[in-house]
C-alpha cells in the first residue's frame, strides 16, 4: 500500500492556499448549467441518430441542421465555468491533474473497452453497419489506441488525428484535455517556462483545437464576471434572452454556411476541411460560444439575487440525469452500431426502441462508472500522492546530479 503522506513540497503548496476564496456559483445557476448540458448531450444523440441514418423516420432539424456538432461548443463553454471554478478550489498543480485525470479516465478508459467489445460483437453481426468505421491491421489499432488513452487522438499538430473505431465522438475529449492543459500552465506556471510550455503545447495539439479554445474561455471569463451584489434585474434578463435570440434568428437565417463560405475562400485551394478537422466551422462555433456566453452571464446575474427557486424535484432530477452526461456522450456511438446490428428493422417501435435501449445502457454505464467518481477518487489518491512524490524526489535528484556534474 503506498504510503499516504503528501510529499512535503504538496504540504506547503496545500497551506499556501489554504487562504484563497474560490468563486462560489449559485445553486440556481449551477442548476441551469446541468439543464443545459442535459439539452446538450440528448442534442448530440439525437443529432447522431438523424445524421448517422440510424432513424427511420426523418427528423428535419436533426437530419438537415449540424445540431450534434454545435452542442459540442455548448460543452466547451460550460466546460470553462466548471474547470475554471475547479482550478480555483484545487489551488494547486497537483491537485488539479489528479483531479482531471480521474475524471477523465474514470469514464475513458472503461468506454474504449466498450466501444472494443460492441464494434467486434457488432461488426461480425452485421458487417454492412461497420463499412464506414476504420478498418486497420494491429499496429494501427495499437497506435489508435495509444493515442486514445492518452487524450491526443484528436490532435493534428505534428501527426494527424486518429478514430477510435466507431466511437467518433471521443475526438472532443482530446480538445477538452488540450484545453486543461493550456489552462493549467497559464494558471500555476510562471515566467519563461510558461510561455515556452504554452509554445510546445500549442505546436503539439495543431490549428483545429486552438480554433475551438476561444469558446472555452468564453466559459471561464463567465465565471470571472462577478455579478453585482445590487443588480437591475431587467440587465440579466436583456443578457439572458438577446444572447439566446440572436443565436436563434442567425440559426434561422444559416449563417453557419455563409461562414463555412467565408472559411473556404481564406484557405483558397486548400483542403480546409482536411487542415481544421472537427474546427471547420471555427467562426460559427465563436459564435455560438459568444452568445451562450452571453446568456450565462445574464443567467448568473439573475440566480444571484433573490429570484424564484425552481423546485427541489425539478432541480433532483436535472442533477441526476446531468450526472450521466460524459456516459451518454462517450458510450451512445458505438451503442448504436451495436443495436443496429442486433435489432431487426422490420419490429414495432424500432425508433424509439432504438433510442430507449441506447440511452438505458447509456445510463447503466454511469452508475457503474461515471457516478461514484468520489469514492474512486479516495482509493486513488494515496496511489496517486506517492507517485506525485515519487516523481519530484526523482527529479531533484536528476537536477542535484546535473548540478555537481558542471560544477
Amino acid at each position: 500500500m503506498p504510503h499516504s503522506r503528501a510529499p512535503a513540497v504538496l504540504d506547503q503548496s496545500r497551506e499556501r492556499d489554504t487562504n484563497r476564496q474560490p468563486s462560489d456559483l449559485p445553486y440556481r445557476f449551477s442548476i441551469w448549467l446541468d439543464v443545459l448540458r442535459v439539452t446538450a448531450v440528448f442534442t448530440v444523440v439525437l443529432g447522431h441518430l438523424a445524421e448517422g441514418d440510424f432513424f427511420q423516420t426523418h427528423i428535419f432539424i436533426f437530419a438537415n441542421l449540424n445540431l450534434a456538432s454545435d452542442a459540442v461548443i455548448i460543452f466547451f463553454v460550460i466546460s470553462g465555468v466548471v474547470i475554471a471554478l475547479a482550478a480555483e478550489r484545487d489551488g494547486t498543480l497537483e491537485r488539479f491533474a489528479f483531479h482531471r485525470l480521474t475524471r477523465l479516465w474514470s469514464v475513458l478508459l472503461p468506454a474504449i473497452i466498450l466501444t472494443i467489445a460492441f464494434d467486434a460483437i457488432g461488426a461480425r453481426l452485421a458487417p454492412e453497419v461497420y463499412e464506414l468505421v476504420n478498418k486497420n491491421d494491429e499496429h494501427a489499432f495499437a497506435y489508435e489506441l495509444l493515442r486514445t488513452i492518452s487524450l491526443t487522438n484528436g490532435w493534428h499538430g505534428t501527426v494527424s488525428s486518429v478514430t477510435f473505431g466507431s466511437n467518433i465522438p471521443l475526438w472532443s475529449l482530446s480538445y477538452e484535455a488540450a484545453f486543461y492543459l493550456i489552462f493549467a500552465i497559464a494558471l500555476f506556471c510562471k515566467g519563461l517556462l510558461r510561455l515556452f510550455l504554452i509554445g510546445v503545447i500549442v505546436y503539439l495539439v495543431g490549428l483545429p483545437v486552438i480554433l475551438l479554445m476561444p469558446s472555452w474561455l468564453l466559459g471561464v471569463l463567465v465565471l470571472h464576471v462577478k455579478p453585482r451584489r445590487v443588480s437591475d434585474p431587467v440587465v440579466g434578463w436583456t443578457y439572458a434572452i438577446v444572447g439566446l435570440a440572436i443565436l436563434f434568428l442567425l440559426s434561422l437565417l444559416r449563417i453557419n454556411h455563409d461562414l463555412r463560405d467565408v472559411t473556404e475562400q481564406l484557405f483558397g485551394t486548400v483542403n480546409y476541411r482536411y487542415v481544421l478537422q472537427f474546427a471547420d466551422e471555427f467562426l460559427w462555433n465563436a459564435v455560438i460560444g459568444i452568445c451562450l456566453a452571453m446568456h450565462l452571464v445574464g443567467v448568473r446575474r439573475l440566480t444571484s439575487q433573490s429570484t424564484p427557486a425552481a423546485p427541489k424535484w425539478f432541480g433532483k432530477s436535472v442533477r441526476w440525469t446531468a450526472g450521466a452526461s460524459f456516459s451518454i456522450y462517450v458510450v451512445h456511438y458505438p451503442t448504436l452500431h451495436l443495436l443496429k446490428a442486433i435489432l431487426p428493422e422490420a419490429m414495432p417501435f424500432y425508433d424509439g426502441a432504438l433510442l430507449l435501449f441506447t440511452l438505458a445502457i447509456c445510463f447503466c454505464f454511469a452508475a457503474v462508472f461515471e457516478r461514484p467518481i468520489k469514492p474512486l477518487r479516495r482509493r486513488l489518491r494515496p496511489y496517486w500522492l506517492h507517485f506525485v512524490g515519487w516523481f519530484v524526489a526523482t527529479s531533484t535528484a536528476v537536477d542535484d546530479g546535473e548540478k555537481k556534474r558542471t560544477s
